[in-house]
């Protein structure tokens, strides 16, 4: 199944990346074409809604939290869908072998978090280019770790299936 995957190289990237990123944006239209408010909202506030002079705090007090989940994930995912066939090219271009599929999903998903928690920090009025920066930096310095570990875990099985080698070799 491997030996396909290399063979294909970024085509499946290229077909599940796009699908996943129309599906969010599917749900993102559903999302906001239904109201996501309380439906025992003041009649200023509808006023205000409407004439687009609400206040943001005033508007985030009475979003159900239930959709305002569901947008952040369909946000998610989009970034998760449009970013799978550039981080694929990526590693491919820095590590000079084909990811694996774990890898690429991972580190979209990754992306894709980011850009999501950086929108509800931004919809509470908290985001600043510093706090956005501090998340990203977060974020690589954890995947740093992953690859790390993974570096060493496939240099450790490469000595084991060497000294396995040598061992029969010593045997015979």
């Amino acid at each position: 199944m491997q030996d396909i995957t290399k063979r294909l190289g970024i085509f499946p990237w290229l077909i599940i990346g796009p699908a996943l990123a129309a599906i969010a944006v599917g749900a993102l239209i559903q999302i906001t074409n239904t109201w996501p408010f309380e439906p025992n909202l003041n009649r200023d506030l509808v006023r205000s809604i409407s004439s687009e002079n609400a206040n943001a705090v005033d508007i985030m007090e009475v979003i159900i939290p239930e959709s305002l989940v569901a947008f952040l994930f369909a946000i998610a995912l989009v970034v998760l869908g449009a970013s799978m066939p550039f981080v694929y090219l990526l590693n491919r271009r820095i590590f000079r072998r084909p990811p694996t599929a774990f890898d690429v999903s991972r580190q979209s998903l990754e992306l894709g978090g980011w850009i999501a928690l950086a929108l509800m920090f931004h919809m509470n009025r908290v985001l600043s280019f510093a706090l956005f920066v501090l998340i990203g930096v977060v974020i690589f310095l954890f995947e740093l770790v992953i690859l790390v570990r993974l570096h060493a875990r496939r240099n450790l099985e490469f000595e084991d299936d060497e000294l396995d080698e040598i061992e029969l070799a010593a045997e015979s």
